[in-house]
């Protein structure tokens, strides 16, 4: 007497795991370097930033998004934090925050409320461009180097003697360089107002440019700071919100590297598992089809308890091949696209890896 043996139980197990394995990676970098406390940080400060928006405590919800956003990055929180800055006077930033949004390319999966907000960035920043004013700053008298201030902050050199957007209101221009000052001009703008102003430049022996480090004075203790020393405070101070600082970036740079090698060793080991799981696989069902050599794929019943013995060695290797490549495999990309973006390369679109199933199919999709 003969019977036949039924394989489907340890595909559809395979197919299954296979899918479950993969469906636990999902490889966003962006993702990994927030924790959740950041996201949970950051959904508190925009909850008590949204009530600052309703109270109209526009400085509060300024603060609040800015916070919110330094920690997790969205549209969302960009767009309350340009109409709290549009309410404080500040125009030029709340243009700048409306044009991050909407130069910002979000994947087909995006929010719904990523593309609201940037709907709602196009409509309100129309309304700023009339109400910016600009101050054209030039420059007269000694010749030489100078730094052109205003307000204590540094105007690019590439818009000294250009239209330079600034916020209504009062501002205070100086130019300062090596033995060369002018004296400080204030001239106040109304909203869409255009003024020109001329910092007459003179000799001031002693005078440093804003950016020099000061001589020491002969005996007395040294202020040289040690190379890297000061440099970092000074990044982390002048940065942006939601944007992290050199030293931060590249401490950030180089645990997600150290993360890549890891996850690419990972990956290795995995698909060296998988190699052997899938050979004794082979193997075990080899060894019981040469039993079942019966017509029809019989097997005799004499051998049924050497079969079934071999049969479940078979599937148990299969899949813990199917898992050992799943976790190699996930490894191997996650090395790759740890190590792109610990490169410093920025994207707008996040990359990712997603897990699909289909009639009688499953693998990954991606951006890169």
């Amino acid at each position: 007497m003969a019977y036949s043996r039924d394989l489907r139980g340890a595909a559809r197990g395979i197919a299954t795991l296979l899918v479950l394995s993969l469906g636990l990676v999902v490889v966003q970098p962006s993702a990994w370097a927030q924790t959740d406390d950041d996201r949970a940080g950051a959904r508190v400060a925009a909850t008590e930033g949204v009530k600052a928006i309703n109270e109209k405590r526009w400085a509060d919800a300024a603060d609040l998004f800015s916070r919110a956003e330094s920690l997790v990055h969205s549209p969302v929180h960009l767009l309350y934090l340009a109409r709290a800055q549009e309410k404080l006077g500040k125009l030029v930033k709340a243009r700048e925050n409306y044009n991050r949004i909407i130069r910002e390319k979000y994947p087909a999966d995006a929010p719904d409320a990523f593309r609201q907000a940037q709907t709602s960035a196009q409509q309100e920043v129309g309304s700023l461009e009339g109400r910016l004013a600009a101050i054209t700053v030039k420059l007269d008298g000694e010749k030489g180097t100078v730094t052109v201030t205003m307000d204590g902050e540094k105007v690019p050199p590439a818009l000294v003697g250009l239209p330079l957007p600034v916020d209504p209101g009062a501002h205070t221009f100086i130019a300062a360089g090596t033995d060369l000052k002018s004296e400080p001009v204030a001239v106040t703008v109304a909203e869409g107002g255009r003024d020109t102003i001329t910092l007459t430049v003179k000799a001031a022996p002693g005078t440093q440019a804003p950016d020099a480090v000061p001589a020491a004075t002969p005996g007395a203790p040294s202020t040289t700071a040690t190379p890297g020393a000061a440099a970092a405070p000074a990044a982390a101070t002048n940065a942006p919100p939601g944007t992290a600082s050199p030293a931060a970036a590249s401490g950030g740079n180089s645990g997600m590297k150290i993360g890549g090698y890891v996850a690419l060793g990972v990956g290795v080991v995995g698909a060296g598992l998988g190699t052997v799981f899938l050979l004794q696989s082979h193997s075990k069902k080899s060894d019981a089809d040469a039993l079942c050599n019966l017509p029809n794929n019989g097997c005799p019943l004499s051998q049924k308890s050497q079969i079934d013995s071999l049969d479940n060695s078979y599937k148990s290797a299969g899949t813990l091949s199917v898992v050992s490549y799943a976790v190699g495999g996930a490894g191997l990309i996650t090395g790759v696209i740890l190590l792109v973006a610990s490169s410093g390369t920025h994207t707008e679109s996040t990359a990712g890896v997603t897990p699909w199933v289909g009639y009688q199919s499953v693998g990954l999709s991606g951006r890169f």
